[in-house]
């Protein structure tokens, strides 16, 4: 018989799809059965989770910063601030560290998938290797050294197709080895940008004026602007306004470029 090897994501998809209804054509002791096998494996997969051993949570700076550089000389996208995290596993002692957006660990951004770059420097097929993904729950590409000559940048999947272009996020545009996943996290960038912009207006400061009322988000293109209704009890000034809060971010980004009040 084969062994069914479940990954965490599926095993928790599973069990949420078979909940506390019998699985047709299965017997009920035997649904009983699967689902205590599921949560145990899940149990597992956690506890290995849980024994990951923390060597490092920190902010992470621009490199051009250890050359004597001020933050002022760099250039806006390059003052984006990000912070990592270094896990080591205890059996096998290789690392697995995580690079996202500083913000995003804010612990009032419940749900937020972190997106950047994770990776994990292991010991692959018997070579040294790092795995790379753009969030923690998959990598899908393998930089493997045969230990003398070569290093090799392998897909995760076969079908996966590398292409060379020049790389226009670089200063050098230099052509490098690129996967693209397309759209894959659209989702997880729309709703990161969407509670990072919240978070921000929440945390904005209108005096003298004071938030009477609020429109809905909407967002073009990395910008997302909502209506904001000011009004003030000072006889001096007007008693109400109305004014459009932007919140721009860097391409593709959960990194904030600009916030700013415009006037309706």
């Amino acid at each position: 018989m084969t062994n069914l090897q479940l990954s965490p994501i599926e095993t928790k998809t599973l069990l949420a799809a078979i909940g506390d209804k019998p699985i047709t054509g299965i017997k009920q002791a035997d649904h009983s059965n699967l689902r205590q096998k599921l949560e145990h494996h899940l149990s597992l997969v956690n506890k290995n989770n849980d024994d990951r051993i923390t060597l490092l949570s920190s902010q992470i700076k621009d490199w051009r910063l250890g050359e004597d550089k001020t933050i002022n000389a760099l250039k806006p996208e390059q003052r984006k601030q990000y912070s990592i995290e270094l896990k080591q596993r205890p059996d096998t002692c290789q690392l697995e560290f995580m690079i996202t957006n500083s913000c995003l660990l804010n612990p009032n951004l419940s749900g937020v998938t972190p997106l950047g770059m994770s990776g994990v420097i292991e010991i692959r097929d018997g070579y040294p290797a790092i795995s790379l993904g753009i969030n923690s729950d998959e990598n899908i590409l393998h930089v493997v050294s045969d230990g003398y000559s070569k290093l090799s940048v392998i897909p995760e999947l076969n079908d996966d197709h590398l292409f060379w272009e020049p790389i226009q996020i670089t200063e050098q545009k230099y052509n490098g080895l690129s996967l693209d996943v397309g759209d894959c996290y659209s989702e997880e960038l729309n709703d990161s940008q969407r509670l990072v912009a919240q978070h921000e207006l929440d945390h904005y400061d209108f005096e003298p004026l004071v938030v009477k009322d609020l429109g809905n988000w909407e967002s073009n293109d990395n910008v997302w602007t909502i209506p904001v209704y000011l009004e003030t009890d000072d006889e001096e000034m007007e008693s109400s306004d109305k004014i459009n809060f932007t919140v721009t971010f860097f391409d593709n980004s959960s990194n904030i470029k600009s916030i700013e009040e415009l006037n309706v």
